[in-house]
């Protein structure tokens, strides 16, 4: 039964994550961003919190990922330009 709570809780999170990118509320306070996914999922504190941090935790990889890949275009952008 826990591993369906899990998988449930990580269905949940992608689908939090999708709405707040929609709403560009991802850069937000942990306790915010619990707060509201209390309110709107109607969850427990302990769970919304839980799912809160899982989401900080990825944006941060997101974040870095989008950093890493605006280098990598920035870069061959110029290398395209200095050729013509």
């Amino acid at each position: 039964m826990e591993v369906r709570e899990t998988i449930t809780e990580e269905i949940l999170m992608k689908s939090v994550l999708k709405t707040l990118r929609e709403h560009k509320k991802l850069h937000m306070s942990k306790k915010e961003l619990a707060e509201i996914l209390k309110n709107i999922f109607g969850i427990s504190s302990e769970l919304s919190c839980e799912i809160a941090e899982k989401i900080q935790r990825e944006n941060k990889v997101l974040e870095v990922d989008f950093k890493s890949n605006m280098k990598i275009v920035k870069k061959t952008s110029k290398n395209q330009t200095s050729k013509k």
